[in-house]
């Protein structure tokens, strides 16, 4: 293998374990989306609610 190959597939892997870093880690994209997620059904449930 050349060295521009060896160095393509080293990028690509620490390109997958960033990215599974992103959206594992406690405070990383997964957390913020969950998060995120919640807030919009609370916020649709509050404007959909009979309550005044």
């Amino acid at each position: 293998m050349s060295d521009k190959a060896i160095g393509t597939i080293v990028g690509i892997i620490i390109g997958i374990a960033l990215t599974f870093w992103l959206f594992n880690n406690p405070s990383g994209i997964g957390d913020g989306l969950n998060k995120g997620g919640a807030n919009v059904k609370d916020k649709i449930i509050q404007a959909t609610s009979n309550n005044p």
